[in-house]
């Protein structure tokens, strides 16, 4: 028998078993430990592990979480965008010529903005109802007249410290009236009890301000306000309504949404400088549509609707209002006066490329060489630029007709002699209305014909000199914020008072000593943007207000008795 040491310590026999009973060294997780000393290890492990996963992250950066993406902009919300942020649009604009899309600067203007649910359809609905109880019996048209219809309405902006409202037109169109619109009969029967019983019932209903009931003009008119319209109402006039529907069409026409963008441009641009008011001896927006349109059409990127299949060159009132009724009556798309809306597809020249911006600057280089031209080629012209006969002018047209051809269309028009006849009555731009034939440049003084020139070879100017963006683009939104040159004006200092001409607000001049007086400039001299004689007396006249417009127009001949500037001073040179 073996000795018992062998047994424990690990004889032959029993060395396994005894390797097992002794004492190991101890390793993290095994060995014999007890249940504390087993949790306080774990508890150890984890942590180191925590430890080490710090140390971990404090060595490697941060990753950052993924940014989120942009909801995608609904195709409605980018074209009502674009229609009421003008920077956004611009800013639209740059992008798409930075990545050579110039269709896609045009595509929010390809369609018409969604009116769905829009106070102006709320308010005609509601207008219609009341109509019905003041003309009983009767069948009639309560249509949308102007850039509510085209699609042409600017955002709203500041004047005079108030944010201005959208403006509506409307327009009341009766049927079974055998009189002419213009008949006196219509008016004392028919047009001046509707808009007066239309006023009693605005006043008399809430949320309407009525503003102006302006019966003794030559369309009388009633002008009322909401909370967010400016609304001016017609009854029996539709010119108006058809003039609307003849724009719209050419919006739908030629290359996709051009039309509509330039003409905006142009009107924000008129806008922003104060030559777009009748009231002030300008163009109105109307007359800048017409001039966009006939821009494009020289370019072959806008088709000429008119003329149509009617007989007569021009409607006359009775005309247009049969047009416009059988129309509504036979929901027709369009109107027989003229021809149906034609798409075209750009063509394979330079223009195809162009962006709203740079038919912008060519629109101000063609207005100065075409259509102001006549102001430098006839100085000599006896009695002012407003005399110059219509051979030596241009006439604007949206028809498809010739120069010598307008000339004779305008020849038979029903108001030639107001209108087209300068040597009976001064005529400083000549716009034909493609419908009525009247001139819609009529309306233009000598003082708003010079702030038009003015403003349009300033900004012809400064987008040929300026370095185009990133995208190739001139800068219109720098144009668009510059002051208008007639605010530079308002500001000089005035010691005595006059009523100025064509009924503008009292202004004044400082005193000016007649001894002073050594240069003396005629009209042509004045309109002459290279003389210098011409520099000087429009600085001065511009900024101290004192320029005799009898004179600058030929028909003052009062010499020294007139108390107003004829001539310059060596003060004058101060301002060129």
């Amino acid at each position: 028998q073996k000795p018992f040491s062998d047994l424990v310590d690990g004889g032959a026999l029993t060395r396994e078993p005894a390797a097992m009973l002794r004492p190991k060294k101890r390793q993290k997780f095994g060995g014999f430990k007890t249940v504390e000393e087993c949790d306080a290890a774990k508890e150890e492990a984890l942590q180191q592990v925590k430890a080490d996963e710090e140390q971990e992250s404090e060595q490697q950066p941060e990753e950052e979480p993924p940014k989120p993406q942009p909801e995608e902009v609904k195709e409605e919300d980018m074209a009502q965008r674009v229609r009421y942020d003008v920077s956004f649009w611009l800013s639209e604009c740059e992008k798409a010529a930075r990545e050579s899309n110039s269709e896609a600067a045009y595509e929010p203007f390809a369609m018409d903005a969604n009116q769905e649910g829009s106070p102006e359809l709320a308010l005609i609905e509601r207008l219609q109802e009341a109509l019905h109880d003041i003309l009983p019996g009767g069948r009639f048209e309560l249509e949308p007249v102007g850039e509510f219809v085209t699609d042409l309405r600017l955002p709203p902006h500041q004047d005079n410290g108030f944010m201005t409202k959208d403006e509506l037109e409307l327009a009341v169109l009766v049927h079974d009236n055998q009189n002419s619109p213009e008949a006196e009969q219509v008016r004392q029967d028919l047009v001046l009890p509707t808009l007066e019983k239309l006023a009693a019932w605005l006043e008399a209903e809430p949320g309407f301000a009525v503003k102006e009931f302006a019966h003794s003009m030559l369309v009388p008119v009633l002008t009322f306000e909401t909370k967010d319209l400016a609304v001016t109402v017609s009854v029996q006039y539709p010119f108006g309504v058809l003039s609307s529907w003849h724009i719209r069409d050419l919006c739908h026409s030629g290359w996709p949404g051009r039309f509509r963008a330039v003409a905006r441009l142009v009107k924000l641009w008129a806008r922003s400088k104060g030559v777009d008011s009748v009231q002030d001896g300008a163009l109105p927006p109307y007359g800048y549509e017409l001039l966009t349109a006939a821009f494009l059409q020289e370019l072959h990127v806008l088709p000429a609707l008119l003329p149509g299949s009617a007989s007569n060159t021009f409607l006359d009132a009775e005309e247009a209002l049969r047009q416009a009724l059988d129309t509504r009556e036979t929901a027709a798309n369009h109107c027989d006066a003229w021809r149906s809306p034609e798409l075209a597809n750009p063509t394979f020249t330079e223009a195809a490329n162009w962006h709203p911006a740079h038919f912008l600057q060519q629109w101000f280089a063609w207005m100065e060489e075409t259509i102001l031209s006549f102001v430098d080629t006839c100085k000599d012209a006896q009695g002012g630029c407003g005399r110059v006969p219509l051979d030596c002018r241009y006439i604007v047209s949206a028809r498809e007709r010739a120069q010598d051809e307008l000339r004779e269309d305008v020849a038979s028009a029903p108001k030639i002699v107001e209108h087209w006849s300068p040597e009976a009555n001064e005529v400083f731009l000549l716009i034909e209305d493609p419908l009525s034939g009247d001139n819609i440049g009529r309306c233009v003084y000598f003082k708003g014909l010079c702030g038009i020139r003015a403003e349009v070879q300033r900004a012809r100017s400064l987008l040929e000199s300026t370095e185009p963006s990133d995208g190739g683009l001139p800068p219109i939104q720098a144009l668009l914020d510059l002051p208008p040159l007639s605010q530079q004006f308002q500001q000089a200092p005035f010691t005595e008072m006059r009523v100025a001409y064509y009924g503008e607000e009292e202004t004044g001049r400082p005193h000016v000593p007649h001894a002073q007086h050594v240069v003396h400039a005629t009209w042509a001299d004045l309109l002459d943007p290279d003389n210098r004689v011409r520099a000087a007396a429009v600085a001065k006249a511009n900024a101290l207000n004192s320029l005799c417009w009898d004179f600058a127009k030929g028909r003052c001949f009062k010499g020294d008795a007139c108390k107003w500037v004829h001539s310059l001073t060596p003060v004058v040179e101060d301002y060129v």
